[in-house]
């Protein structure tokens, strides 16, 4: 059985369980769970995984949803629109930052 398979309300009570942000659509519940299941199963070499481990998000998500999750863990909010073109420009199209170094803006 996948996480997939599971319902939102389960998933949240599994974040919950695994002390992680309960909030969000089932993709990110989904997305968040997967990411901190596979870093206790493999050891942790890089330091994007370190920040990943540290922020409890799935660094490989798509754009759009890595830019959410992080607002969600962080300010436990989703961005606003002027927020996420902001960071998809910079992010995406400009390439001037880290999705690693986004997260620790967010943090200040």
């Amino acid at each position: 059985m996948s996480l997939s398979d599971l319902t939102k309300k389960e998933l949240i009570a599994l974040a919950k369980e695994k002390d992680l942000d309960s909030k969000g659509t089932k993709n990110e519940l989904i997305a968040r769970l997967e990411s901190i299941d596979s870093e206790e199963s493999s050891p942790v070499k890089e330091e994007k995984k370190v920040v990943a481990k540290k922020a409890k998000i799935d660094m490989e998500l798509p754009l759009r949803d890595f830019i959410n999750a992080a607002y969600n863990l962080v300010h436990k909010r989703d961005a606003t629109s002027f927020e996420m073109s902001h960071y998809e420009y910079h992010l995406g199209s400009m390439n001037t930052i880290t999705r690693e170094e986004m997260i620790e803006e967010l943090k200040q």
